[in-house]
């Protein structure tokens, strides 16, 4: 994990002060790789970026970055390819090419290689690989939307980094609210599309490679999910057969994604998705495991056990090392550090994930494995079951789980231009509408998931909550295979309508531990800033900031919204996010 940065000249001039801005821009997001950094200038002075890392692949070699063998193309590399053992025999890297044994110099050579299909990759990652004679510039986003990749562009500039503010503080650059952007954020916690909430700064789209060359760009499809061979595999296979399959990926998966020379946290929270990530990674692996704690609700027992229990009860048949921790505790520094760099996504959650890579961290470790998308790709939400039983198909796909359900009365209220509502969240990506007619309905639900809520959502939160403690996360459910074969699942998979509950495939392969296979989880999703506790401690501090009048007309909130959220009838989360929204603002003029 890394981060990147670097500004590129449309038309091949000379950029003034540039390299103090890309160093200034890479000062910013120290946090995101603290272990290593480099920058390369060209002679003409018409393009320089930055390359800052988490060593976890080869944490013993300081390797010269951003990385060239040839000093005519040049690669900044923010994530990981699980794969690059069995790429470098596929590609027939020599020796010679592959003498720091990483997965960068791998990727280097494919795209050196021109190849532009990057679907053989396994991994994560957002990357800008320049050619200096040619003076072209690809920058790339995974396919999941593991890593953010964030652009502004002008008549002679585009100037690019793994996080926004960066781009403006740094380069001094005027910012302005774009008014659709921060609707869809209030409506989805997300934005549509490739916006941002800033005007003119946009974010690279999953599974995009955007190529830069003569004053000219277009974008190229990397790769896609291969949804078609899994419905037919579907089809033709019975449930065991299915079963060992997916097994067979999963571990398979999983020990890709566990490193072998840093230290490492498996969360365990006592649900199906965790548990069973869990169980198959400590097979061949000696685990240590965390329970996080954010609301007295984690304690509540239903069917005499809770989640804690359930999370003890997993960790004792792995034999790991089991740590429980309270995010409620010692959290008010991380909150006023997290709520004034959040323009990405403000999502009041971010507090619980970012007080939880905090905690992990001061614990000397360095990547935290997660199990997140069994949700998505296979109904487990209560809103989407909820919806299916009650036969509410347009609610079922209309409305994702992380849709803010208020009356456009209450956007009246609040914005002076209340804008049309999205559809973006609704239906899977146009590179997908040819399969649609061949999917049932919980099929097209998964894959509108896989290419906008979790690229969007899920991984824009995650990235910036674990980054800003140096932390990597990594996800075996999201891995191509695994998306792939849980989304062509078909309905009979996904919800079970006698018990109500969703996930039923992934139920079935622990249907032997009764409590684990039925138990509908609280989990750790409660948001800390909904605790009285800590909404009480906080509150001064964000009244305060909630105050300042003269921010909301830059924003296109009206005054008298003001009042508003500083009542006691708003809801605790639409205040915290007005709260890291001013904060964040705020800190986006500051240069240092």
């Amino acid at each position: 994990m890394c981060g990147i940065a670097g500004i590129y000249s449309l038309d091949g001039s000379k950029i003034p002060n540039l390299e103090s801005r890309v160093k200034q821009m890479t000062k910013m997001i120290k946090y995101r790789g603290p272990d290593n950094v480099g920058y390369y200038f060209n002679k003409k002075n018409s393009f320089g970026m930055a390359n800052n890392q988490l060593s976890i692949v080869s944490p013993d070699k300081k390797i010269k970055l951003p990385f060239s063998y040839n000093n005519k193309t040049f690669l900044s590399f923010n994530g990981e390819i699980y794969n690059y053992n069995a790429l470098k025999d596929k590609f027939k890297i020599t020796e010679k090419n592959f003498k720091n044994k990483t997965d960068i110099e791998v990727l280097y050579h494919i795209l050196n290689l021109k190849i532009k299909d990057l679907s053989n990759l396994n991994g994560i990652w957002s990357f800008a690989f320049y050619n200096n004679e040619e003076h072209s510039l690809q920058l790339s986003r995974d396919l999941l939307g593991e890593r953010n990749l964030y652009f502004y562009k002008n008549k002679k500039e585009l100037i690019f980094c793994s996080e926004i503010r960066p781009i403006f503080s740094a380069n001094n650059i005027n910012f302005s609210i774009d008014n659709v952007g921060l609707q869809d954020m209030w409506n989805y916690y997300a934005c549509r599309d490739n916006k941002t909430i800033i005007d003119n700064c946009f974010k690279l789209k999953p599974g995009i490679t955007k190529i830069f060359f003569n004053n000219t760009y277009r974008d190229f499809n990397h790769s896609k999910l291969e949804i078609e061979k899994w419905v037919e595999f579907l089809k033709q296979n019975n449930e065991k057969k299915i079963s060992d399959k997916f097994v067979e990926i999963f571990q398979e998966e999983a020990n890709l994604r566990y490193p072998k020379k840093v230290k490492s946290i498996t969360l365990l929270s006592g649900g199906i998705d965790s548990s069973l990530t869990s169980l198959y990674l400590g097979k061949n692996n000696k685990l240590k495991t965390l329970y996080a704690i954010s609301h007295d609700a984690n304690y509540l027992k239903r069917n005499g056990i809770s989640d804690m229990d359930l999370s003890l009860e997993i960790s004792k048949i792995i034999k790991s090392n089991h740590l429980f921790v309270d995010l409620r505790e010692n959290f008010m520094e991380l909150a006023l550090r997290q709520s004034e760099n959040t323009i990405e996504t403000i999502d009041p959650a971010m507090l619980n994930f970012a007080q939880l890579s905090k905690l992990i961290r001061r614990k000397d470790l360095k990547v935290v494995i997660g199990s997140d998308g069994p949700d998505e790709f296979l109904c487990g939400y209560n809103r989407d079951v909820n919806n299916y039983l009650n036969n509410k198909k347009t609610s079922f796909l209309k409305i994702p789980y992380h849709k803010i359900i208020n009356p456009k009365s209450y956007y009246k209220k609040i914005f002076n231009k209340v804008e049309n509502e999205t559809d973006y969240f609704s239906k899977p990506d146009e590179r997908y509408s040819s399969l649609i007619k061949n999917l049932d309905i919980t099929q097209i639900k998964a894959l509108t998931y896989a290419t906008k809520s979790v690229p969007e959502y899920i991984n824009m939160r995650l990235d910036k909550s674990y980054m800003l403690n140096s932390l990597e996360m990594r996800q075996p459910f999201l891995s191509k295979r695994i998306v792939e074969l849980l989304c062509s699942m078909p309905k009979k998979f996904k919800i079970n309508k006698k018990k109500k509950l969703g996930k039923y495939y992934l139920r079935s392969l622990i249907k032997k531990n009764k409590k684990l296979s039925q138990y509908p989880k609280v989990g750790f999703g409660i948001n800390l800033n909904y605790n009285d506790k800590v909404a009480s401690k906080m509150k001064n501090l964000m009244n305060e900031t909630i105050e300042d009048k003269k921010i909301y007309t830059k924003i296109g909130m009206k005054l008298d919204a003001r009042n508003l959220f500083l009542s006691d009838k708003i809801h605790k989360g639409q205040k915290y996010m007005l709260f890291s929204l001013i904060r964040s603002l705020n800190n986006l003029k500051k240069s240092t």
